[in-house]
């Protein structure tokens, strides 16, 4: 099959200068003597409570006077730290309301002394000084207890008498202090009949796990270090089905070669003698001392099967299990029996935490092997949704940290909805519902794939005369976006089962049948090799297994490049529920966010994001930018794409990996666009401005109809730049039923740029890919004519 072209690249990068301007003005204060008064008697009584934890806990550690700002209106965070800093105050990080919002502040008195502040403050109210900060102050504030507690134990709150264990998270301040207020709160935690179980200190966050009853879970809330305390996080699984069929003769191939690619299942372990297994199993740990990496509840099994085949029936169809890549196996949960039901479910170690067995498991997998390129989460927390405004969560910004640090590519489920208002309801729950459809932590990583669940092509013939969902609908357990900040989450959707419309008894839903294939984790009791089960847990794994494909057909490319390419691929189901039918590539954002924020992109297709064909052409560049640059591909279109009838495609995808920082407003600290042009010279479109390249796009562009309006013609490409630009993950669209207005004799010119949001290394080069696709439904040969007008500027290595 052909592979995939380059994109030229016009005149290498242009840096724009930084557009000037002090930002929005700040509304003034009428009552500033009232309002410097009231604050003023604010600082002094935190002081005042700071000197006596001084000398509370002096023997332990050397209390910090930390505290909150609210604000009225929006200051940057340059603006707050430079401010802030004056006044001998480190600014550390924004922090929720309980409403979602993050209005609030969260600063550290350097020297413990709000003296500075509090004369600056006074002078504010005399004299007006200091005006351009004091007005977008409401208050200052010592961070309430009630305010620190986390959902699920706001959900389910300690009792009198219970023990137990929770994670504790502290304010990211400077790491000897931190360490210090780390060491302190352990020792004062042993002397009071508590324990320190775990800990794990990263740039962004600190969290401990600890063993306590409720009267010290109530003096922790009151320490200022403290940020959070919260219930450890649950795992969630769909419970196994049945499928009695028997496979006596299957070809099992041989092991990978010693250099293909390894995935890293993260889960209950796996049978690694399962005969469909044993081939492709390079290794299996745990990270308990009392077990070993065998799965005892069947779980990772499963999920290990699909991450090392992909489509198993289509393996059990010719029979023929040839394992393409490694499982790495890590065992992070083990089994313990549900008193209620009697059944052995999946649970986490609760002396230790999750981010640090995950941490130790990707370290010990990493320095034994080079071959590791992507990980697989199918579990998560179903009593942490994350979505619009909040903050990113503490496990889902470690795993993106590990990502960035690492280059790994990380799958994760979005979730199951158990909760689900089927068939009622259906497909509504899953966009208007609240959070209770929401993705699940960790799947706000922004750096995973995270993927939701579609119905597959086959069940049961025991369903044959039921009702289910067509082919390619939302499966009725998936959850549904958007992802933090807005950002389009899921990515990607797969199949991972169906549920029947009318199912009259819990048994005869379990004899329809109607998950997908998966490895029988009870193969020989059931004397079955295979069985069916339903789950985003099982779609992800699927994904895993195209990027680790992918891998092994590209070795030398990055994951940014890798990841483009199974985006690029992705398709949006035409065959949807009602009301979910409009037409994405023409409607405003918000009527096709619910459509995004269910199906993502869409489904991926391997074979596409594998190879170009003749009417499928995949163009592609890997490349680093300056903040501030400008980058400008092109390439021409054939006068066939235009001229021959047919439905014609064209799509963008850009993948790049900024650093994050959970302690920022700002969680990423770069962010990357990009556009589309036509019918210009390109000479003409990168000797733009400063001002027109970095101009901010609006909340919803223009529509349609009004693209050519411009100085210069822009092919509006949906998702809108406002929406798709919110994620690392981004991807643009148009289809065209008739001849578009494309001038063939010109080239089609690619804008990406990068924007600096708290990256301020002038040195720093931003690492991305981007792909430009160009589809028709005509059978011409767009391939070789596209490959004859870009070959020779471009050596394809």
């Amino acid at each position: 099959m052909p592979e995939h072209l380059r994109l030229p690249l016009h005149e290498g990068e242009r840096t724009l200068a930084k557009r000037g301007g002090g930002g929005p003005s700040r509304p003034d204060r009428e009552e500033k003597e009232d309002f410097a008064e009231v604050q003023v008697y604010n600082l002094n009584e935190m002081q005042s409570e700071h000197q006596k934890r001084k000398a509370q806990f002096s023997e332990y550690f050397d209390p910090n006077l930390i505290f909150r700002i609210e604000l009225r209106s929006e200051i940057s965070e340059e603006d707050l730290s430079k401010f802030l800093n004056r006044c001998d105050i480190q600014y550390i990080s924004p922090s929720p309301a309980k409403d979602g919002g993050l209005r609030y502040r969260v600063s550290l008195a350097e020297k413990g002394d709000l003296g500075k502040i509090t004369e600056k403050l006074a002078r504010y109210g005399r004299e007006s000084k200091n005006k351009t900060f004091f007005n977008v102050v409401e208050s200052f504030e010592p961070i309430p207890p009630e305010d620190k507690i986390g959902e699920r134990l706001a959900e389910r709150p300690l009792i009198d008498g219970e023990v137990a264990y929770l994670d504790v998270e502290l304010w990211r301040m400077e790491t000897p202090r931190l360490k210090d207020a780390l060491k302190g709160i352990e020792k004062l935690l042993n002397e009071k009949g508590g324990e320190v179980t775990d800990h794990i200190i990263t740039r962004s966050f600190c969290l401990m796990r600890v063993k306590i009853g409720k009267d010290m879970l109530n003096e922790l809330l009151f320490f200022p270090e403290v940020s959070c305390v919260d219930r450890p996080p649950r795992s969630t699984y769909f419970r196994p089905g049945e499928l009695r069929v028997s496979l006596s003769e299957v070809d099992t191939g041989s092991p990978p070669d010693p250099r293909d690619p390894a995935i890293v299942v993260l889960d209950s372990g796996i049978l690694s003698g399962h005969p469909l297994l044993k081939n492709g199993v390079g290794d299996a740990i745990s990270l308990f001392s009392e077990y070993d990496g065998t799965d005892d509840v069947g779980h990772g099994t499963m999920v290990a099967g699909v991450a090392l085949y992909g489509d198993i029936k289509e393996c059990a169809d010719t029979k023929c299990f040839h394992p393409p890549v490694w499982i790495l196996s890590a065992k992070v949960m083990h089994g313990v029996k549900d008193p209620e039901t009697g059944e052995i479910v999946a649970s986490y170690d609760e002396e230790h935490l999750l981010e640090k067995q995950i941490l130790q498991a990707l370290q010990s997998f990493t320095e034994r092997y080079d071959n590791v390129r992507v990980v697989n989460i199918s579990f998560g927390d179903p009593t942490l949704c994350i979505s619009g405004g909040k903050q990113q969560s503490v496990l889902a910004s470690f795993i993106d940290e590990l990502a960035h640090e690492h280059g790994l590519m990380f799958v994760i489920a979005t979730g199951n909805n158990d909760e689900m208002d089927f068939p009622d309801k259906y497909p509504h729950y899953l966009y208007e519902d609240g959070e209770r459809c929401r993705i699940v932590d960790p799947a706000s990583s922004v750096y995973a794939l995270t993927v939701g669940s579609i119905t597959q092509d086959y069940v049961s013939h025991k369903a044959e005369a039921i009702l289910t969902p067509h082919q390619g609908y939302p499966s009725p357990f998936t959850r549904a976006g958007p992802g933090l900040n807005g950002m389009i989450k899921p990515e990607l959707v797969e199949m991972g089962g169906m549920r029947p419309y009318n199912v009259q008894t819990p048994y005869y839903m379990e004899d329809t049948q109607t998950g997908i294939f998966v490895v029988n984790p009870r193969w020989m009791r059931e004397s079955s090799l295979l069985t069916t089960e339903c789950g985003t847990s099982l779609s992800a794994p699927k994904v895993a297994n195209y990027l680790a494909r992918l891998c092994k057909k590209y070795p030398g490319y990055t994951s940014n490049t890798i990841k483009a390419f199974l985006l690029a691929s992705a398709r949006i189901p035409d065959d949807r529920p009602e009301p979910l039918t409009i037409n994405v590539h023409g409607v405003s954002t918000k009527e096709a966010e619910p459509i995004y924020n269910i199906y993502g992109f869409g489904q991926p297709n391997l074979d596409y994001a594998e190879d170009s064909n003749s009417n499928n052409v995949l163009l592609f560049a890997e490349n680093t930018i300056k903040v501030g640059g400008v980058h400008y591909y092109y390439f021409h279109l054939p006068d066939t794409f235009v001229d021959m009838q047919g439905k014609r495609e064209i799509s963008v995808t850009l993948v790049y990996n900024p650093p994050v920082r959970r302690t920022r407003m700002e969680y990423m600290g770069t962010r990357m666009e990009f556009s589309l042009y036509k019918n210009t010279d390109i000479k003409v479109i990168a000797d733009r401005s400063s001002e027109d390249v970095f101009s901010e796009p609006a909340i919803d562009e223009e529509p349609e109809g009004n693209e050519d309006s411009g100085k210069i013609p822009e092919i509006v490409l949906y998702p809108k730049t406002a929406l798709r630009s919110k994620s690392i993950h981004q991807k643009g669209t148009r289809v065209y039923t008739s001849a578009p207005g494309i001038d063939v004799k010109k080239p089609l010119v690619l804008e990406v740029l990068c924007r600096g949001k708290w990256v301020d290394d002038e040195e720093f080069r931003q690492s991305y890919s981007v792909v430009a696709t160009l589809r028709h439904s005509a059978r011409i040969d767009l391939y070789n004519q596209i490959r004859e007008r870009v070959a020779p500027r471009v050596r394809i290595r």
